[in-house]
């Protein structure tokens, strides 16, 4: 989930929630699981901001730099 929320930080340039790091966890599984080909067009709707967060995403940060 975190690391998603990273993913999109960095990729796209947005701060998330955890929660939007989770869909993009389990569109990876589904991916990983062969349940979606990735011939699909595939809609992830991030609706938090990640803003209400910042200083536990800034500790979970600092502890996996360590």
């Amino acid at each position: 989930m975190l690391e998603g929320v990273r993913e999109l930080a960095e990729t796209e340039g947005i701060l998330t929630a955890p929660e939007d790091g989770a869909a993009l966890a389990a569109l990876r599984r589904l991916l990983a699981d062969g349940f979606i080909t990735g011939l699909e067009t595939i809609v992830l709707f991030l609706t938090a901001c990640g803003h209400k967060y910042v200083e536990s995403l800034q500790a979970v940060a600092k502890s996996s730099r360590a």
